[in-house]
C-alpha cells in the first residue's frame, strides 16, 4: 500500500513518452532528476533500512542534477534583504537546494494522513496551472497539468477508503518535481 507514488511517476513518464510538445523536455528532466529520491524513497518502502541521512542527501542529489540540466535556482524569495543575498550564486544554488530538498521531505511528512498529501500536490500542481496560464507561461501550464492528471487518478483509485499512499518515494517525487515547477514559474 506504499508506493501508490510509482502511479503518479507512470502517469508522468506515459505522458512524456506520448508528448511532443517543448515542455516534453522540461519533463523529461525533472522526471530524470527525481530518480535518486524515488530509489531512496522506494527502498524505505519496500521496509530496506535507509538512513534518513541518505534520504536527505538523494533530495540534494536530485535537487543539484535539476540545477545544472535546468541551468536555474532561486534568484529571489521577496524577502527583504535575503533577495541581496541570492545575487551570489553560490549562496542561491545552495539555498535552493535547501528549499526544493525541504519540500520533498515535507510533502513526506504529510503522507499517510488520509489522502493529505494528494490533495495538497492536486492544490499545489492546479493554481501552478492557473498561475502559469495567468502568466501565459505554457511550459508551466503543461507541466502543471501533467501532474494534476497523474495525482488526481490515484486519488479517484484511492477514494474514499484511502487504502494505498504515495509512499516516500512518491511523497519525494511529488515535492520535488512541483517545487521545481514553481522555480520555474518565477
Amino acid at each position: 500500500p506504499r508506493v501508490g507514488g510509482l502511479a503518479v511517476f507512470a502517469g508522468c513518464i506515459f505522458a512524456w513518452a506520448l508528448s511532443e510538445n517543448p515542455a516534453s523536455n522540461f519533463l523529461g528532466i525533472l522526471i530524470i532528476s527525481s530518480i535518486p529520491l524515488l530509489c531512496f524513497g522506494l527502498l524505505d518502502d519496500l521496509h530496506f533500512k535507509v538512513l534518513p541521512i541518505y534520504r536527505l542527501l538523494a533530495g540534494a542529489l536530485s535537487s543539484i542534477i535539476a540545477i545544472i540540466f535546468l541551468e536555474t535556482w532561486l534568484v529571489r524569495v521577496d524577502v527583504l534583504g535575503f533577495d541581496h543575498l541570492l545575487f551570489y550564486a553560490p549562496f542561491a544554488i545552495i539555498f535552493t537546494i535547501f528549499a526544493t530538498t525541504g519540500v520533498s521531505h515535507a510533502f513526506n511528512v504529510i503522507d499517510g494522513l488520509h489522502g493529505l498529501s494528494l490533495g495538497v500536490s492536486l492544490s499545489a500542481s492546479f493554481f501552478l496551472t492557473v498561475l502559469g496560464w495567468v502568466a501565459m507561461d505554457t511550459f508551466i501550464v503543461l507541466l502543471s497539468l501533467v501532474f494534476f492528471m497523474s495525482t488526481l487518478g490515484l486519488l479517484l483509485l484511492n477514494f474514499p477508503w484511502g487504502k494505498i499512499f504515495l509512499g516516500d518515494g512518491g511523497a519525494y517525487f511529488q515535492g520535488h518535481c512541483l517545487s521545481w515547477i514553481s522555480i520555474l514559474l518565477l
